[in-house]
Order: C-alpha cells, then structure tokens, then sequence
C-alpha cells in the first residue's frame, strides 16, 4: 500500500513482486519503477491502482500473473483514482508458467504504453482476458508495434516516429472509439493478419503528417459511427467496410478524392450517413443499401445545399 512518497528503483535494477493488492487509499504516494519490473501474482481475486487522487504511476514492465493452479481470477484497476498507468516497456497479463486464466479489469484509466515491439502481451495460453471497462489504451510508439486485437473501450495510437506502422494481430479487434493521430508517416495494417475490426463508435484517422488505414482484403472493418479520415488515406485493398448502427453517421475525408472504398455496405434500415459537402467519395466494388418498405437507407450531404458525388 502506497499512502506517501515515492517507491523508486533509478538507482537499481531490483525488481518489484507482490502477491496482495497493489492499491492506495486516502493520500497516495508516487510508483516510479523505471528501470525495472511489478510483478502481481496473486492466487485470489486482487486489487491494482490508486483509488484516490491523479497520482500517475510509471512502470518499466508490468506483470500480472495468476500462479493458482485451480482457478482463474482478476486483478480490478480501482476507479476511485484516475492517474494515469505508464508502461514504458511491456505490460503482460498472464503467463505460460502458470495454469490459469489471468484477468485484467483496466477500471477507468488511461493506460499509456510508449514500448516499441510488442507493448502489450495478452498470454496465449492459457489465454488471458482484458476486461476494458472505460479505459484508453494509448499506444504512443516510436517504432514498429504490434497491437493485440482484443476488446478496448478507447484505443488510441499516436505515431510520434517517423515511417512505421501499427500491426493488430489475427482475430477480432473491437473498441467504443478507435484514433490514430500520426505527426509523420504512420500506417495502421490490418491486412498482414486480417483481424475484424469493429467501432461500435467513432474512428478518425488524423494526421499532421500522413496517416494511412491498410485494410484487410478478407475481413470486415464495422462502424458504428463516424467514419472520419483527415488528410488521410484508406487503401482498401478490395475489403469490405460496413455501417451497422441506426444512429446517423458522418463519413468525412479531405483527399480528392476523399475516400476511396471497395465494398461500401450500410445494413441498418432508416440510417442516415451523410457525406463530406464538396467531396467525391469513389466505390470501386459493390455499394450495398439494405433498407426496408418505409425504413430505406438515406444518404445527405453534411452541409443543407451543398452536394457531394459518389463515383
């Protein structure tokens, strides 16, 4: 329990395991273990995080692992806090050595991982579980990264290097909102491993620089939202992009033109999408409208007056 001052290991390289809660209350000191790892195994149910305050806590790797060989548990980020959780290197939840399941339940915090690599191990098997509920995971890299596909609530990656890319890996990648912001030339390929990729809210790719979405030409990229993509490129790779929601959706892109899709499909009826005012947006594979007697798909523009073109 850290109720003042500042565990510290920059003067060694000695790592750090517990096997209770990792937690806070009332005041909160500082974690800053840069140079070395946190390892909670536990053999119960247990608790991570400060639960009062915005102390933020740094760590080089964070390790959560479950060494009960009859159970699996979970390791509950308390919300009562809201300091950031820096991971610098690699955070892992579950490990190979042990027989069972490992849950991260990552509560309300932002979680930043400025690893390169792999940042963020999810143990294969046996398999271990994020349990988002409102945290964003950020991904703020230098270089080449790989992304596991599993179910964040916000997932947001900045590019702050120069020329590299974002890799999820193979199955279903889902998220409330997905953001990439790229300072450079950054991409995000979801065509090496073909994940799903699934926003049940928003996703913008935003760039001062130049961002670009390598979509998978075998599976689906599903929004439910807006689709946003500024002084962006989506190479679509002969892929397939769905609307899923009933909500009304805002599709908006600055390139001319500004968005060039494969197999474009809106498969809610009575949606509305409406479409950047001024700006062509090309279809190069099948558009598919699946509206209903009285409930059809509409399509706007999003300024009164002002047409855009679908080619």
């Amino acid at each position: 329990t850290m109720t003042a001052g500042t565990l510290n290991n920059a003067g060694g390289s000695a790592n750090v395991a517990v096997n209770g809660d990792v937690t806070c209350s009332g005041t909160c000191g500082t974690i800053s273990l840069t140079t070395a790892a946190l390892y909670q195994r536990v053999t119960t149910n247990r608790n991570f995080g400060t639960q009062t305050g915005a102390t933020a806590w740094t760590f080089k790797n964070l390790n959560f692992f479950n060494k009960d060989t009859s159970a699996g548990y979970t390791i509950t980020t308390q919300t009562g806090g809201s300091g950031d959780v820096t991971v610098t290197g690699v955070l892992t939840v579950g490990s190979g050595s042990y027989t069972q399941t490992m849950t991260l339940d990552a509560g309300n915090r932002t979680w930043a991982l400025s690893g390169n690599g792999t940042p963020f191990v999810l143990n294969a098997s046996p398999a271990a579980v994020l349990t988002p509920n409102t945290s964003t995971f950020y991904y703020n890299s230098t270089a080449a990264t790989t992304i596991p596909s599993t179910t964040y609530y916000i997932l947001l990656m900045l590019g702050a290097g120069t020329n590299f890319t974002f890799t999820p890996t193979s199955g279903t990648l889902s998220a409330t909102t997905l953001t990439l912001n790229c300072t450079t030339t950054i991409s995000f390929d979801a065509n090496t491993n073909d994940p799903a990729v699934t926003i049940s809210g928003n996703m913008a790719l935003n760039t001062t620089g130049q961002c670009t979405y390598l979509a998978s030409n075998s599976s689906t990229l599903t929004v439910g939202g807006n689709l946003s993509m500024t002084t962006s490129t989506f190479t679509h790779n002969n892929g397939t992009v769905v609307l899923n929601t009933a909500t009304t959706s805002t599709v908006s892109g600055s390139n001319s033109p500004a968005i060039v899709f494969y197999d474009f499909k809106v498969i809610t009826a009575n949606k509305k999408v409406k479409f950047t005012a001024g700006k062509t947006f090309t279809i190069d594979g099948l558009l598919t409208l699946t509206g209903t007697s009285g409930s059809p798909v509409f399509f706007a523009s999003t300024a009164s007056g002002s047409q855009w073109f679908i080619n």
